[in-house]
């Protein structure tokens, strides 16, 4: 769903904005490639050397930490590239990248807060932080039954 949702953003900006390449790509970074700190919070608890694709795709570190970091999963960040962009950037390549990135990683935190069973704060870093990223704070009460 990620990776379609992606595409489809990254085309339309790439038309947009005559900048099919480079727009593709953030588009594809922001809302496909950006799940990638799923590895992260596997890593830390369970460890690099004991991965498993079953564990990781069973979510067996979110169920053994309680704790849920997602670094790259955040409210904040298509907000602040977009004031960003639109404050600073003037080159239309950089432009392009960077409101592709945004929004697909905008339809990505929604798809996500959708399909996740996770409160719509909980895709924030400043809630996760302030609630040390504690699972009981950011998912509902049915996925903290898994």
């Amino acid at each position: 769903m990620h990776f379609s949702a992606s595409l489809i953003i990254g085309i339309f900006f790439a038309n947009a904005f005559n900048e099919p390449a480079f727009t593709l790509f953030g588009a594809l970074l922001g809302g496909f490639f950006i799940d990638g700190d799923h590895l992260f919070d596997h890593w830390i608890v369970l460890g690099i050397k004991n991965f498993k694709l079953k564990d990781f795709f069973a979510g067996k570190s979110f169920k053994k930490s309680n704790k849920v970091y997602v670094l790259f999963h955040g409210w904040e960040y298509p907000l602040l590239i977009s004031f960003v962009t639109f404050a600073a950037v003037t080159d239309k390549a950089s432009a392009a990248f960077l409101i592709a990135f945004a929004v697909s990683l905008l339809a990505h935190l929604i798809i996500d807060t959708l399909t996740n069973e996770v409160k719509p704060l909980g895709y924030s870093v400043l809630y996760r932080v302030i609630h040390n990223f504690d699972k009981k704070h950011i998912t509902t009460k049915s996925r903290r039954r898994n």
